[in-house]
């Protein structure tokens, strides 16, 4: 059996452009985490608000080409600053906190 084959290479081909986040930046989340998960006498009310979406190159060991040396792939990553609920009040408890990443290989 012979199997005849064209490919064109694609030098400009975008890792990222298949990613839809059902987030924008400037929009805030709020959720209610109980750290045990069965009583609310543990939990907390937290609030996201998205700051960033970007580009970011992470390392990639273990990858096809060599188990030793690590390749980069670019993620698209979503940044929010995380809130606390104290009471009365939001208090900020951690900013630019990477909350999702994914790219067209990696959901």
């Amino acid at each position: 059996m012979l199997i005849e084959a064209t490919m064109r290479q694609v030098s400009d081909y975008n890792i990222t452009d298949e990613i839809e986040w059902g987030v924008s930046v400037g929009e805030s989340y709020t959720y209610d985490y109980a750290d045990d998960g069965e009583g609310f006498e543990e939990g907390y009310e937290l609030r996201f608000d998205i700051v960033k979406i970007n580009e970011t190159l992470f390392e990639k060991y273990n990858n096809g080409f060599s188990n030793e040396y690590p390749i980069y792939m670019t993620h698209q990553t979503v940044y929010a600053d995380l809130f606390v609920w104290n009471g009365s009040h939001f208090l900020l408890d951690d900013s630019n906190m990477m909350i999702g990443a994914a790219n067209n290989f990696y959901p």
